[in-house]
């Protein structure tokens, strides 16, 4: 697929930000790579740097002409306490944005999950839902799909996914979501979550023996 150049300045207000926590290289650039490949072109990526070992800014500036990046780095401890605090941070540096998506450093997006997201907007903006899931399959180290694909109700009470959740009889992750952190601060088991039915987000899982 030829990349095509972007013009950070022009086009339509963008509604959705990227927001990667990074640390792990390995698929890295694979992330970044799918975002390049997004038919719509409308969100900007922030990538917040949890005091890896690895310098990623190799991979970025290969990808600086093709996406809006804005990179930090964060001289955090890593460890499971501070996880949640560099997820914070890294939505800490949005902009204006109204919408967020964490994606994970190793995961890839189809390329139509963009353009799924402002297709059903006035749908999700009249129903008054805060959060959209994605469908996800999951991925190995070769990016070949080795799970059927994972679907959500189109429309889902919080209180019906969190008792789902409990059961072990649903999936639920902060990187197959796109929420508005504006509205979603104070948690509310009346909201509803709106399934896109278009677009997945491909999460790896690597098995070590």
């Amino acid at each position: 697929m030829e990349e095509e150049k972007i013009n950070h300045e022009s086009g339509a207000r963008r509604k959705i930000a990227v927001v990667i926590p990074y640390y792990n290289i390995g698929f890295f650039d694979r992330t970044l790579h799918s975002l390049v490949c997004q038919t719509d072109k409308r969100f900007k990526v922030y990538i917040g740097n949890n005091n890896s070992p690895d310098d990623p800014l190799e991979i970025i500036n290969k990808y600086s002409n093709h996406l809006d990046i804005e990179y930090r780095v964060f001289d955090n401890e890593r460890s499971p306490v501070t996880l949640s605090s560099q997820f914070n941070q890294c939505v800490s540096i949005m902009s204006d944005e109204e919408w967020l998506m964490i994606l994970g450093d190793d995961d890839m997006l189809d390329k139509d999950v963009v353009s799924c997201f402002y297709k059903y907007l006035p749908v999700i903006e009249n129903k008054g839902i805060n959060v959209i899931k994605y469908a996800t399959k999951i991925i190995n180290a070769n990016d070949e799909e080795v799970s059927d694909i994972y679907e959500f109700p189109q429309i889902e009470n919080a209180i019906t996914l969190f008792m789902m959740k409990i059961q072990g009889k649903t999936r639920c992750s902060l990187t197959h979501i796109a929420a508005n952190p504006y509205k979603t601060i104070k948690f509310d088991f009346f909201s509803n979550y709106f399934r896109l039915i278009q677009g997945k987000i491909r999460r790896r899982k690597i098995t070590t023996i």
